[in-house]
């Protein structure tokens, strides 16, 4: 969808960062739009891992220690890692996502951006989420490099049985995809059933 057409606002619906003001949403079964604040945010942080347009990385921790932030915020997504073998679990997402040379102790900071974006998608696939929500990951990227990532995000969460919801401007990313859906076919749906 283009800007301003809803797309920010429909991921903040789906992963029960917003409430919406009418209707319901159920999202991996659930009916999430009568949750309290609180439930909405244990439904996330058990249930969705979340890959930001800016990657959202904590600058003062290692990518190990970003990666396992989830874990921190979800017993559930803890053991789903391994329990306190989490850390082993992320250094196979961070192997398997090419980064297993840089692991260490470096600081985010110190990486290139599309290895800050590997570790943005390791941070939200450990512990197995069933949803992983991306909001426009790869606006910053070259087109090669924007096809690998693609790649990349969508074996490493079919290996994991996670669906992906994957949110983009960009027109040219459908092929990548087994199922699409334009914001002005949700909006005028919408509409209609306002009606």
């Amino acid at each position: 969808g283009a800007s301003g057409s809803g797309k920010s606002t429909l991921l903040n619906i789906v992963s029960a960062v917003l409430a919406p003001e009418r209707g319901s949403v159920q999202c991996l079964g659930r009916e999430i739009s009568t949750l309290g604040s609180r439930e909405r945010d244990r439904f996330r942080a058990d249930h969705i891992g979340m890959i930001f347009q800016q990657f959202n990385l904590v600058p003062y921790l290692s990518m190990l220690e970003n990666v396992l932030l989830p874990c921190h915020f979800s017993t559930r997504r803890r053991e789903n890692a391994g329990g306190r073998l989490a850390a082993k679990e992320a250094r196979h997402l961070l192997d398997q996502l090419g980064l297993a040379g840089h692991i260490g102790r470096r600081k985010v900071v110190q990486l290139s951006v599309g290895q800050q974006q590997r570790v943005a998608v390791a941070r939200a696939l450990i512990g197995k989420p069933e949803l992983i929500i991306a909001d426009e990951p790869t606006s910053a990227l070259d087109t090669a490099r924007r096809d690998q990532f693609l790649d990349l995000l969508l074996r490493e969460c079919g290996a994991r049985g996670s669906t992906l919801l994957y949110v983009s401007h960009d027109l040219s990313l459908t092929a990548h995809f087994t199922r699409c859906i334009s914001m002005s076919e949700l909006n005028r749906s919408s509409q209609a059933d306002a009606a």
